[in-house]
């Protein structure tokens, strides 16, 4: 049975054209005009029809699971399941004709269509859904369309429509069936393209929604169609909304003349291929809503429309444009040498103006997080809170440190959704308290996310506070939370504080402030800077033995994990020179970086690896890859130092990993020798692309006896002998004979020194 439309909600073509229900384009509304050819103040010729069938086409291609907003339609209910429209009638009319154009195209029948119902094309006066009051003539002819054409296939193109016996002379006359004629005739030219129909017809009926609102009777229609304009054009997002909302405060000046400085902002900062301010100017009020609300999914015009009801929309105008003025003031911050210091470690482009880098939050998906986690808080913060830049600037440096601890795989229990954060903001007074807070109660919950709001302060925050007591130390800490490793996370260098050398795991933090002490982490920072800057290839130049030695610790201590190298099969590499955090995240290089001496304290743990039996035979049935590259590379950075040189950092291509085949015999140079360090060679992957297909890369022969390249051998074979080329038995015992020397001999020494 029908119902009564309800204002706020979103309904379906399915659900509007149904049952007994009647759409009508009262007498009050303007003639369809979309099929015309020129269009705007400035006669243009702009064809709309296609655009917005490729528009629904995009959509449909793109994800056809979603649901499609359309837009707000406003009308009234008289009598019941009678929609008198006031606004939406270009829409409504173009979708009513696709929908019998796609009905024509999968196959004319008429039950269960959305044109007509059975009743009226049977029983009744073949009224179809979709009413036409402007005039009879186009009343007539959608009947004679809906009941001749779209449900009938005796005419076969629409350019024969005209010739038709239904069609009379005064059709010609009409201007909204002349339009309507050439809408279907550019509906006919795109779906004559081969495409899934029948899937796109379901996606049509079902999946496009438009939200009504409701004005409950025709003087209010009439007052709403004075008001929007009558220039033709479908009305934006924005347009929909700015009645509603000023509609009734038409003669409140200011209320209006602030409406107009947001949408001459966001006029004057549209991002490209946007020909209108509506997108800003909507988006910036969604994120408005979604603080208010602390929710995700928000419903704009139901939002406005409870405040209204309530007799609130006033106050509501008055806190949107407060909220607008402090966006204003966060974009002038933003460009600032301060804040573009802690935004560069989160911006992923920097060729973008900050209103084009704001704006990205919501175009970009990948963003998405950045405007939840980072433009929400901080906004509702100089709201709420203070618009003092240095106290703005301190929250956001905690903002970035929350939003990297969603992102780290050992940190998430101290990432704090952006909602529960705001709840925080709304309980506190200062910077302070918030930064400080502590739930006395439990904050409101929030289906499936956990409140980890009792970590938000937690005991590095609580450590922090105490030293950023002295300026001197509050600047050392920001340097240390603004390095790209850390972006605000210096929980590692407070935890080299508690370990010792018997130490396996990472410690936790202890609530003892006296363990740590300002000037060793200090230290500790600075030598983990020195190291770590050696993964740069101009910074190894200065400290070749250092940098090889580090690279290869840190292969050592799986901090450079085995991978599969992207875009190739049966081939895995270790990254030597590639940078990444996972050394804060290992005792054994936390330990590394409270060394005086860093050098000798990597070289002991080399030995202890040079300690293994038989550590250059190699069984290629029980060992692994990541085995071989790591004897490979300790061999190879012994023979770099005796020749103090360093070793290059990659080759020439962004895999930057040493690599070898999955299946380990296709790195025995000589098959038909036992598999030893000294019969294997390791190099870099290369992708060949097309069907040349992917193998390992050697250096070449102008560079094979360099000792500081990684893919060559250590003495003995010619570069020629990795091709596995037939070689005497005799030649080929002597080179790994030659090669195997060479081996012992840097091992030799440097288990002497």
């Amino acid at each position: 049975m029908s119902t009564i439309f309800k204002s706020g909600e979103e309904y379906t073509l399915s659900q509007l054209f149904s049952e007994d229900r009647k759409i009508i384009i009262p007498d009050l509304q303007r003639d369809y005009c979309w099929g015309d050819k020129v269009h705007g103040s400035e006669a243009k010729k702009v064809e709309l029809i296609s655009g917005f069938l490729k528009g629904l086409i995009n959509s449909f291609n793109e994800n056809n699971e979603l649901d499609l907003i359309l837009g707000l339609i406003y009308g009234y209910e008289n009598p019941i399941n009678h929609i008198h429209l006031c606004d939406g009638q270009q829409r409504i009319t173009t979708l009513f004709l696709l929908l019998g154009m796609l009905h024509r195209k999968n196959g004319c029948k008429v039950l269960n269509n959305h044109l007509i119902s059975s009743y009226e094309y049977y029983d009744d006066d073949k009224e179809p859904y979709l009413q036409y009051s402007i005039r009879e003539s186009t009343l007539y002819f959608l009947s004679d369309l809906v009941c001749n054409f779209f449900l009938n296939k005796e005419i076969d193109k629409v350019e024969a429509i005209t010739e038709a016996e239904w069609y009379f002379n005064s059709y010609d006359e009409d201007p909204s069936i002349q339009s309507m004629l050439s809408a279907l005739l550019t509906i006919e030219k795109e779906l004559n393209k081969e495409n899934n129909w029948k899937a796109f017809q379901y996606f049509i009926e079902n999946k496009i929604k438009l939200l009504y609102y409701d004005l409950e009777n025709r003087e209010n229609g009439e007052d709403l169609f004075v008001i929007i304009n009558t220039t033709g054009e479908p009305l934006t997002a924005t347009e929909n909304l700015k009645p509603i909302l000023l509609g009734s405060l038409s003669d409140n000046i200011q209320l209006n003349y602030e409406w107009e400085i947001r949408e001459e902002f966001f006029w004057k900062n549209k991002m490209k291929k946007e020909y209108q301010a509506d997108e800003g100017l909507f988006e910036f009020i969604s994120w408005f809503i979604k603080i208010q609300l602390k929710a995700n999914d928000i419903r704009i015009y139901h939002y406005f429309k409870t405040k209204i009801d309530n007799g609130l929309q006033t106050d509501e105008l008055l806190k949107l444009h407060d909220y607008y003025y402090k966006f204003i003031n966060l974009i002038g911050l933003f460009e600032t040498p301060p804040f573009e210091n802690v935004l560069s470690s989160i911006r992923k482009k920097n060729d973008e103006s900050t209103v084009e880098y704001v704006r990205n939050f919501t175009k970009d998906p990948e963003s998405s997080m950045q405007q939840q986690n980072i433009l929400l808080p901080l906004l509702y913060f100089s709201v709420k809170i203070s618009e003092k830049q240095e106290d703005i600037l301190q929250f956001l440096r905690r903002l970035r440190k929350n939003y990297f601890d969603k992102q780290r795989s050992n940190r998430e229990g101290s990432y704090l959704d952006w909602r529960y954060l705001l709840q925080i903001i709304e309980k506190s007074n200062s910077l302070n308290e918030v930064l400080e807070f502590t739930p006395s109660v439990p904050l409101n919950s929030i289906a499936n996310v956990n409140d980890t709001s009792s970590s938000w302060f937690n005991l590095e925050e609580k450590i922090k506070s105490e030293f950023i007591k002295n300026v001197e130390q509050k600047q050392k800490i920001e340097e240390w939370e603004d390095h790209l490793d850390f972006k605000g996370d210096i929980s590692p260098l407070l935890k080299m504080c508690l370990l010792n050398d018997s130490r396996s795991e990472i410690p936790l933090l202890l609530n003892y402030i006296e363990y740590y002490k300002f000037e060793d982490i200090d230290n500790y920072y600075n030598n983990y800077l020195r190291l770590e800057n050696l993964m740069i290839e101009d910074e190894g130049i200065k400290f070749p033995v250092l940098a090889n030695y580090y690279r290869l610790f840190k292969v050592i201590v799986d901090c450079n994990n085995t991978i599969k190298v992207p875009r190739t099969t049966g081939i895995k590499a270790v990254t030597f020179s590639k940078k990444n955090r996972k050394q804060l995240y290992s005792p054994y290089c936390l330990l590394l970086y409270k060394q005086r001496d860093p050098l000798n304290y990597i070289k002991n743990f080399i030995k202890d690896e040079l300690q293994v039996p038989d550590f250059i035979n190699i069984n290629i049935d029980i060992v692994s890859c990541s085995d071989i590259i790591k004897k490979w590379l300790i061999i190879k950075v012994l023979v770099a130092e005796d020749n103090q040189e360093l070793l290059t950092y990659w080759n020439g291509r962004k895999e930057d990993g040493v690599s070898i085949y999955s299946d380990l015999k296709r790195n025995v140079i000589f098959p038909d020798f036992p598999a030893k360090l000294s019969n294997i060679i390791c190099g870099f992957a290369l992708r060949s692309g097309g069907s040349g297909g992917n193998k390992i890369e050697y250096t070449n022969e102008s560079i094979w006896n360099n000792s500081k390249e990684i893919a060559t051998t250590f003495a003995g074979i010619k570069s020629n002998d990795i091709y596995w080329e037939e070689r005497e038995y005799l030649y080929k015992e002597k080179v790994i004979k030659e090669n195997e020397e060479q081996i012992i001999k840097v091992i030799n020494k440097f288990k002497l020194n």
